[in-house]
């Protein structure tokens, strides 16, 4: 009897990128739904699936879940968090001044690049409670102004605050945290399961994802090994410490009886 293969839901890290290299107009929806007021031209993505997902296999730096392109030339980066990461700005940025360090390496100009980055989390980000915030960088004297190439992180946490959004909205969230596709659901909440069912059933990229996931947890299993190991090592020299400690302490003791001994040995002859 064939085993049922595990399912893997939207928020996994690599069926997240596989969905949107192969559907990146689902990248622009998502956006639109939540933060209709930015207008977002044709997406290209810069890798196509499965090639996005080899290199990762490897891959010891920290990776970029999507990078694309619109036909505006506005940059757009998107990130999944489907577990607790307090560095996520920190690496949003670097990815960002990532775009800069190219231009120098490709000998261009520098050119003022508008960057969007979406971040979807099922964590808070900056400790905002809300299901939906986005921040830019701002002059703290006039939060009117603004540099004028500055980024602009826009956030879901779907386990947040909904107070406020409409019903697609809140049924995206749904979808986000559980991945369920009910049978009644919006629009976008079909295609994107749609894809992530096709990216399921897709034998080469279970393939890549069963490899990594191999290597992943090789690589944990060392971890594990290597911090029992130094934890003995610890351990030992730890109790080596502690044994000279002890011993020296003893020994300290047994001089002072000794001493004490002979005191008392020299004040009887002399009493004699």
């Amino acid at each position: 009897m064939k085993t049922k293969e595990k399912f893997y839901g939207f928020t996994n890290y690599l069926v997240f990128p596989a969905v949107i290299t192969r559907r990146p107009e689902l990248l622009k929806k998502i956006i639109q739904l939540y933060f209709p007021d930015i207008t977002i031209g044709e997406l290209r993505t810069e890798k196509t699936h499965p090639e996005n997902f080899v290199p990762m296999l490897k891959q010891k730096s920290v990776r970029m879940d999507i990078k694309t392109t619109d036909s505006e030339e506005r940059r757009i980066i998107a990130e999944m968090i489907a577990y607790e990461d307090g560095a996520i700005e920190v690496r949003i940025q670097n990815y960002i001044a990532a775009d800069y360090v190219d231009q120098r390496k490709r000998g261009e100009a520098y050119r003022e690049t508008e960057t969007i980055a979406l971040i979807i989390s099922a964590f808070k980000v900056n400790e905002d409670e809300n299901a939906i915030s986005r921040y830019r960088f701002i002059n703290p004297d006039n939060p009117g102004k603004r540099l004028k190439s500055s980024p602009e992180l826009l956030v879901i946490f779907y386990n947040g605050d909904e107070e406020g959004l409409s019903d697609e909205q809140k049924d995206f969230l749904a979808y986000l945290r559980t991945g369920i596709s009910p049978d009644q659901c919006s629009v976008l909440t079909e295609e994107v399961h749609r894809e992530v069912n096709a990216v399921n059933h897709d034998q080469d990229w279970r393939g890549n994802l069963m490899t990594l996931e191999e290597i992943l947890e090789y690589e944990k299993k060392k971890a594990r090994k290597q911090g029992a190991e130094e934890g003995r090592k610890q351990g030992v020299e730890e109790g080596r410490k502690q044994g000279v400690e002890e011993g020296r302490k003893q020994g300290v003791e047994e001089g002072r009886k000794q001493g004490v001994a002979k005191m008392a040995e020299s004040w009887l002859l002399l009493k004699c």
